[in-house]
């Protein structure tokens, strides 16, 4: 089995789950809202924002500012199919989901005041990974097919 992803970046080529399809643009417009939402989700306690929470790491005095995190879906990838733009048909593989967030400052001024709070820039990538790797056709494959009829 193959096990080389590669990113999905013509964004008109589709993506087919079981019975639902979508556009490359479209699957990672989706994911890009389905993660924003639950970044900004206000929790029960304190109705701190994930982002507020995840922005700062602290060990004793130390404290480490969190600029970037990454997310990956399973390492194996989601089984799929991919109708790549030019191509013959349904290619069968798994897909992969990268999302990477970047916590940034964004000052409100207020009545009184200026606060600062951590502001969440997510970016979405797509990999997918053929069952069968894409052989490159070779230009002797002509003249294969030629001696093979005579």
């Amino acid at each position: 089995m193959n096990n080389i992803f590669q990113v999905l970046d013509n964004d008109t080529d589709v993506v087919l789950f079981e019975k639902d399809a979508y556009t490359v643009i479209r699957l990672k417009e989706l994911i890009h809202h389905n993660f924003g939402e639950k970044l900004h989700t206000q929790l029960s306690n304190g109705h701190q924002t994930v982002a507020s929470i995840i922005q700062s790491v602290s060990i004793s005095e130390a404290i480490f500012k969190v600029e970037d995190i990454t997310w990956k879906s399973s390492s194996k990838g989601i089984k799929c199919q991919i109708l790549r733009v030019g191509s013959r048909g349904w290619e069968i593989g798994r897909l992969r989901i990268i999302t990477s967030t970047e916590i940034t400052k964004e000052n409100h001024i207020g009545v009184h005041k200026i606060s600062s709070y951590p502001k969440v820039k997510v970016q979405v990538i797509i990999e997918f990974c053929p069952d069968e790797p894409l052989e490159p056709e070779s230009p002797l494959d002509d003249i294969r097919k030629m001696m093979q009829t005579t």
